[in-house]
């Protein structure tokens, strides 16, 4: 996809591979209507994948993409309901819920129920079972062990882990307590929002909070992510 579709100057993903010479124009769609536009859908993967993995290079490229249209999002917010999706989850915290336990075991599927049960949006949701794809994910993610029990395929123990918080839980309830808390913590609570996710803010700009979608700064636009 980005060899034939990435705007490496300017970011965000072409509707047409420019290999067609019928085809004059290369257009970027800045529109979510009945069908998103392919940098809104690109936008979001891109951001959860660099979370899931622990990916810089794939960070960067999603904080590019919606770079890319922050004059669009500065005036016509509506437009782009699902880039303006991606924007928040790259501004916000996005939490990585680690579920460990054999995927065919009761008590393992009884965690995964509990997690899709609340509305988290900004989650990022992993399964440690012990076999190839816990591997891939650790290879880069310290969060998701390449192994569990000394490197044998199978968990002995089920709990889920919510990040940055330490302490596994075994219990439904417990999880069911920790997640709808989830709801509430906001900016400020359980989980600090990492600094790597936050705009510098104009000089003229508000005191606190989050930069305005399209500030200005003299006749400069500020990107409305930073890095």
């Amino acid at each position: 996809m980005d060899a034939l579709f990435w705007d490496n100057e300017s970011g965000g993903y072409f509707t047409v591979t420019g290999h067609d010479s019928n085809i004059l124009l290369r257009l970027k769609e800045d529109n979510d209507s009945a069908e998103p536009a392919a940098s809104s859908v690109a936008a979001l993967n891109l951001a959860r994948l660099a979370a899931i993995r622990n990916d810089g290079e794939l960070l960067a490229r999603a904080k590019k993409t919606v770079n890319a249209f922050a004059r669009q999002l500065a005036h016509f917010p509506s437009a782009l309901p699902q880039m303006l999706v991606a924007f928040d989850f790259l501004e916000g915290s996005p939490r990585q819920i680690v579920i460990a336990g054999d995927s065919d075991s009761p008590e393992t599927k009884a965690l995964l129920a509990e997690v899709h049960r609340h509305f988290l949006p900004n989650k990022v949701l992993l399964l440690a079972d012990g076999a190839e794809g816990q591997r891939y994910l650790g290879e880069k993610n310290e969060a998701h062990p390449r192994d569990v029990d000394g490197g044998r395929k199978t968990c002995s123990a089920t709990f889920a882990k919510i990040l940055p918080r330490k302490a596994p839980v075994t219990d439904v309830n417990e999880l069911r307590s920790l997640l709808a808390s989830w709801h509430n913590c906001g900016n400020t609570g359980l989980w600090p929002v990492p600094s790597g996710f936050l705009n510098p803010l104009p000089s003229e700009g508000p005191p606190a909070g989050r930069t305005p979608l399209g500030a200005q700064t003299g006749k400069s636009r500020v990107p409305l992510l930073s890095g």
